[in-house]
């Protein structure tokens, strides 16, 4: 995904879906059908569900939930995490032995205030099983494969069960299709502060979307002796096609360093520096390293310079 205005790839975070779902949810224009253009107010979670509650065995391997539609996964697994005292296994699925199916609403937030972690986990089905018996599953590699929450997975179910081309058709599914496709483009634009949703654009991820602003962006507007600032930190994708770009072009590429303790060298960074600097391209969280770099300070430093931030 890229915003033209400050060629900025984003890749999506848990929040970011979150939110996005949340305020495709909470819209008032959607009120037609398939449900994918016409949910429920209230967000992903916050609505009455039915859900299969029974106790375990101790020491059982439990794997997905078993529940009737992708939306009670959510809720049989926030059980599953507040039910202890019930029998119920924290951070599992839900098998039912004698089921009972019970009418429940999600509180509003069931874990301590700023505890992200126990918000959103189980919002995700992979997360409720075991890696190895009795060993709760913990995933670190979002920078490959990001897991998908069960609100995103439903409203790709919804749409493949009544799915057309956008931008194709005059007809009622493809109209359908196409309202969708342009109302996650706005709830994008707002989520990241773009001026307009004409400035987002859908690629298949973040090395397609630095390729495409290396490509398009780069090939038409670096000239010789113009720069690009990186840094060594960099994932392989948002490191070759910098350097193919500055070959085609002419311009330089130019690399700010780490420090001893493996950290950003920030003073390094803000000397390379320049007028001729063109466009700056950095991690925000090292996929080798695990660094946070102090990105709106690294931003705030390159604009100063007239310099794009991707």
């Amino acid at each position: 995904m890229v915003s033209l205005r400050h060629f900025q790839t984003t890749t999506t975070t848990t929040s970011c879906l979150r939110t996005t779902c949340k305020r495709w949810t909470s819209s008032d224009s959607m009120k037609m059908e398939p449900p994918i253009l016409a949910r429920p107010t209230g967000g992903c979670g916050n609505i009455a569900r039915t859900a299969l509650r029974a106790p375990l065995a101790k020491r059982s391997f439990v794997g997905p939930v078993q529940a009737t539609s992708v939306a009670s996964l959510r809720r049989a697994a926030t059980l599953a995490a507040l039910g202890a005292a019930q029998g119920l296994v924290r951070r599992r699925g839900v098998v039912a032995e004698k089921a009972e199916v019970a009418e429940v609403t999600e509180p509003a937030c069931s874990s301590a205030p700023g505890d992200l972690a126990a918000e959103v986990r189980p919002d995700f089905a992979a997360l409720r099983t075991d890696a190895y018996a009795g060993v709760p599953l913990i995933y670190l590699d979002s920078g490959a494969t990001s897991q998908k929450p069960a609100c995103v997975l439903q409203a790709l179910t919804e749409y493949y069960e009544h799915s057309a081309n956008v931008h194709r058709g005059a007809y009622a599914l493809a109209e359908r299709a196409t309202e969708a496709f342009e109302h996650a483009r706005s709830s994008v634009a707002e989520l990241i502060g773009a001026a307009s949703p004409q400035e987002i654009i859908f690629t298949s991820g973040a090395t397609d979307a630095i390729n495409l602003v290396a490509e398009s962006w780069g090939s038409t507007n670096l000239k010789p002796d113009d720069e690009v600032l990186i840094t060594v930190m960099e994932h392989h994708s948002n490191i070759v096609p910098w350097q193919l770009a500055t070959q085609r072009t002419g311009a330089k590429l130019k690399y700010a360093g780490i420090t001893d303790e493996g950290t950003l060298d920030l003073e390094e960074f803000k000397r390379l520096l320049s007028p001729k600097t063109k466009i700056v391209a950095f991690v925000h969280i090292s996929n080798t390293l695990g660094c946070i770099n102090p990105v709106k300070e690294m931003a705030e430093a390159a604009h100063a310079v007239g310099a794009k931030v991707k």
